[in-house]
């Protein structure tokens, strides 16, 4: 017998060095469900997680998820985020993955005891599993944060100035300028205006999408909308003079 008809798995296929956020083709999303490896603790954390987004523990919202280097974070995380997937099969799967994980370890005594303790169980689970297939509704802001930290950004604000610019992506806002999403382009929409101010400025010749970026140029085509502000009828427009 050859070493590689040992595995079920074919050696030869091929596999990610690493997991990433934004890789999410049908490959990929197959092999990080199938292939992920569960132990009790993930499972427990995995249902804490689960439970507690459903339940909306509002004072309660940060989870730091603390490891080694290599110690699985990264795909730990994401598979979470397949867990509150916005794409129901994706969901779908990744729920009956830890169905199925748990069924396995709740057969051995060994193990009972820990998910037990923890409140896991399988009505738990499949009514967790109901409640985000036909109920749910969650938004997320999935992003590698090697892929959009900034070198020359300073060090202490740096992560609140991450996760703001990746919030204000993620709800279509200006994704480099705080102060031009906040006080403008929110502003806006709060108002119901900002597609119509996207329009102005795309009759003028831009693109306020890719234009916004550069915050000189957008300063300019704002400075030259403020003539026509009064059309837009803006009551909150007076948060922007600062910018």
């Amino acid at each position: 017998m050859k070493f590689k008809e040992l595995y079920e798995k074919g050696l030869d296929r091929k596999v990610n060095p690493a997991v990433s956020a934004s890789d999410l083709s049908d490959e990929t999303v197959l092999t990080e469900i199938v292939e992920y490896v569960f132990t009790p603790e993930i499972i427990v954390n995995l249902y804490k997680i689960l439970l507690n987004v459903k339940q909306n523990q509002g004072s309660h919202v940060g989870i730091w998820i603390n490891g080694y280097y290599g110690s699985g974070k990264s795909h730990f995380l994401k598979y979470a985020s397949y867990c509150l997937s916005g794409n129901k099969e994706h969901r779908e799967m990744a729920f009956i993955r830890l169905q199925e994980a748990t069924h396995s370890f709740l057969m051995n005594d060994t193990d009972l005891t820990v998910l037990e303790q923890a409140g896991v169980s399988e009505s738990e689970l499949a009514s967790l599993k109901k409640w985000y297939i036909d109920s749910a509704n969650v938004e997320m802001v999935l992003f590698n944060i090697g892929d959009v930290h900034d070198a020359n950004a300073d060090s202490k604000t740096t992560f609140t100035k991450i996760f703001w610019n990746q919030f204000n992506a993620g709800r279509g806002y200006n994704s480099f300028n705080l102060a031009l999403a906040q006080h403008l382009e929110k502003a806006l929409d709060d108002d119901g205006k900002f597609e119509e101010f996207k329009e102005y400025v795309r009759s003028k010749g831009y693109d306020w999408e890719r234009t916004s970026q550069d915050s000189l140029q957008a300063a300019l085509i704002w400075h030259s909308g403020l003539q026509r502000m009064s059309t837009l009828d803006l009551p909150r427009m007076s948060y922007a003079q600062g910018f």
